[in-house]
């Protein structure tokens, strides 16, 4: 994805990428993964009453009841989709309120980076500097951008298998076969131009071993 300013609009879509500083890792463990899945959910919201780190603090009670009234909140960004890749992290967002992806992408990314310091005892970056935005312009850009985020598993070999690829379980794809997943993401924007789950499944399907084999050779065509 190249680098480039993008001004963010409300109601606009983009696909955000944001990298582990090399050689390092952003996810070393399925805890990690969780953690970072959680704190997207979190800091969507407009108005979240105090840090994630301090909300896990809490009796599972009271988190179930802050999390419960944060959702009559209105969103910063509309989580369209996203998959977690063990160096990256993709995301397909709406900007819902004035600013609402710059805030939310500065506050998942600072608080993930104080879990992982506090959690390996380190300190320094985690993230490779700002991330990258691509604005999304048209509703086949839109599909295909979704369907070319939701492959990153299969087409860097992850994923062995096509058919397992809504098994992967760090990525949104997982919250249409199994809704209660996660509940991150807002389905209904997929789903209201498939039709189906069954649908946009076929339709992610049907691509992967073209981005597969593009994925072998893109080192060779980009700069």
């Amino acid at each position: 994805m190249p680098r480039r300013f993008v001004r963010f609009v409300n109601d606009g879509f983009y696909h955000i990428l944001n990298r582990s500083i090399y050689p390092n890792k952003l996810f070393l463990e399925e805890s990690n993964y969780a953690k970072a899945i959680d704190t997207l959910n979190y800091y969507r919201f407009s108005k979240v009453p105090f840090s994630f780190s301090r909300l896990k603090q809490l009796h599972p009670a009271q988190q179930s009841s802050i999390l419960a009234e944060l959702r009559k909140n209105p969103q910063l960004v509309a989580v369209i989709g996203f998959c977690l890749m063990p160096n990256h992290v993709h995301l397909l967002l709406k900007q819902k309120m004035d600013f609402g992806i710059s805030r939310f992408i500065a506050n998942f990314q600072n608080s993930y980076t104080r879990y992982i310091n506090i959690k390996n005892e380190r300190k320094g970056y985690v993230f490779e500097g700002t991330f990258k935005a691509v604005s999304v312009v048209s509703d086949a850009q839109l599909i295909h951008t979704y369907r070319y985020i939701i492959l990153n598993p299969y087409s860097s070999g992850i994923v062995k298998k096509i058919d397992n690829i809504e098994k992967y379980p760090y990525s949104s794809l997982i919250e249409y076969a199994n809704p209660e997943k996660y509940n991150v993401s807002d389905t209904a924007y997929m789903l209201d131009r498939f039709g189906s789950y069954e649908n946009l499944k076929n339709f992610i399907q049907d691509n992967a071993e073209h981005q597969k084999a593009f994925e072998k050779i893109k080192h060779l065509v980009l700069d």
